[in-house]
């Protein structure tokens, strides 16, 4: 019998989570066009540096978080929808493909 397995959980983070993994959570779901995307990777790339992050930061990631999960819950995310980010975006690379290489 194959048992399935699931290689990517994306439900929210439990209460007890750290600031550190919500943010990579709402990183994993938030809609490429969130304008909110870009703060939130800057804040989590200062929390890995530094182990923490301000009251400001800490306050303003909160609010997000809070709307970032409601979305989810209401399914509306691209990532639940299959919707495509609008607007004409950069023309840079945007898959990479990892493979086995034959020995």
């Amino acid at each position: 019998m194959i048992k399935s397995l699931a290689l990517f959980d994306l439900s929210p983070p439990s209460s007890n989570a750290d600031a550190g993994d919500v943010m990579k959570w709402m990183i994993s779901v938030m809609d490429r066009d969130d304008k909110a995307l870009h703060f939130v990777a800057s804040v989590l790339s200062q929390f890995l540096k530094n182990g923490g992050m301000s009251e400001k930061q800490a306050e303003a990631v909160s609010k997000r978080y809070a709307i970032v999960l409601e979305h989810f819950e209401r399914g509306v995310l691209h990532i639940q929808t299959g919707g495509a980010p609008s607007g004409d975006g950069p023309t840079n690379i945007t898959h990479i493909s990892a493979r086995k290489v034959p020995a």
